[in-house]
């Protein structure tokens, strides 16, 4: 029993060294999706709903339908709602995020 749970404890930690080896950059990952998606309706010349996504703060400070990014539950953010809205029921038009993006912001905000 005690060479299961000193097992279970080593596999435990080296899945999460390997979560921390693998984290995701913003200005190299993450900005470039929001550049090339986001940044017509919600930068620098534009911010529809008061959404700015071009810096940091306004990333977490949000906009009219409140905060964009919520670290306790990835699922009540709205940035993730936004990547992962069906076509029908699009938080985000013209075109919702690529899935691959949707993954990486996915885990971004679990790792922020």
């Amino acid at each position: 029993m005690f060479r299961l749970l000193v097992t279970m404890l080593l596999v435990l930690h080296l899945n999460n060294a390997t979560a921390l080896a693998q984290r995701v950059d913003y200005q190299k990952d993450v900005k470039p999706i929001l550049q090339h998606k986001c940044y017509a309706c919600h930068g620098v010349l534009k911010q529809q709903g008061n959404l700015q996504l071009d810096t940091g703060a306004s990333l977490i400070r949000g906009g009219d339908s409140g905060s964009t990014i919520d670290v306790t539950q990835r699922e009540t953010s709205l940035l993730y709602q936004a990547s992962n809205d069906d076509e029908d029921d699009k938080l985000c038009y013209p075109s919702n995020l690529i899935v691959a993006s949707s993954c990486l912001l996915s885990d971004t905000l679990l790792c922020s």
